[in-house]
């Protein structure tokens, strides 16, 4: 067990925790042994809804993957070229919990979502609404080829039906594909630049290979992308891409922007 001393909203909690638990871990025992109030968000509890994002000692990340132990070590700062050294307080590891920037505040560390999606542009096709009994049609690859020879030989195991690859496929194209981007919001903190941000961007290049570079939504995309806004506001810090839990390395999307030319 370890002694740690918790710092939201210049309010101090003191908490003896294992040095395994998460920091939701930690805020959860916190709130449930403590008549003060303490707002935050949360859902899944393993990093893959997003909504946990928090500046965790000077640091943007999901309170649900970061740990107690990895905050007894020293961290490489944001940008790379200083040292985060471990604080402690008569003993307590000092944990100082801030809302991400660039969102209003909710309460405590609780931000507005909104706030962090609107950079997202509209004509992204994942975020066009459908009925529930119209699904998107997808174009089948090679990927869906692999992806049913898998399943068969999983299927050595598992003892499941192995079913036409006709049929295997005609149903995964009824699927969505999901992109890796959790929507947290993190790469937005973390950059100290004012422009449509790296989420946005990111997404913006992601969809940019759905579309023909004829096709009317690649061409407004494309003119999002290199507005005054887009990428031209980007000075390389790389901070979104040194706190992406999902490893989406917005900051190499950005710079692939940069070098679409008019006629590909």
């Amino acid at each position: 067990m370890i002694s740690a001393l918790f710092i939201i909203n210049n309010k101090q909690y003191t908490i003896e925790c294992e040095e395994s638990w998460t920091i939701l871990d930690a805020l959860e025992t916190l709130r449930n042994n403590t008549s003060t109030p303490i707002h935050y968000r949360h859902s899944c509890h393993h990093g893959s809804c997003g909504t946990c994002g928090a500046i965790i000692n000077g640091i943007e990340g999901l309170m649900c993957l970061t740990k107690i132990n990895e905050l007894l070590q020293e961290r490489k700062s944001l940008n790379g070229k200083g040292i985060i050294t471990p604080k402690f307080d008569n003993g307590r590891l000092v944990v100082i919990l801030e809302p991400l920037k660039k969102a209003s505040i909710i309460s405590g560390i609780a931000v507005y979502p909104h706030d962090l999606f609107q950079s997202i542009p509209e004509e992204l096709s994942y975020k066009k609404i459908i009925t529930r009994n119209d699904a998107i049609q997808l174009e089948a690859d090679d990927s869906y080829t692999i992806l049913y020879e898998e399943y068969n030989r999983d299927t050595q195991y598992t003892g499941a039906p192995i079913p036409e690859e006709s049929v295997f496929i005609e149903k995964a194209l009824q699927r969505n594909k999901l992109e890796l981007c959790i929507e947290c919001g993190l790469c937005l903190s973390s950059c100290p630049e004012n422009f449509r941000g790296p989420a946005g961007l990111a997404a913006i290049h992601v969809d940019l290979h759905k579309h023909p570079t004829d096709d009317e939504t690649y061409k407004k995309l494309l003119e999002l992308a290199r507005a005054s806004d887009g990428f031209p506001g980007c000075k390389r810090h790389i901070n979104c891409s040194r706190v992406c839990p999902q490893g989406v390395a917005p900051a190499r999307r950005i710079q692939e922007l940069r070098i679409i030319k008019d006629d590909e």
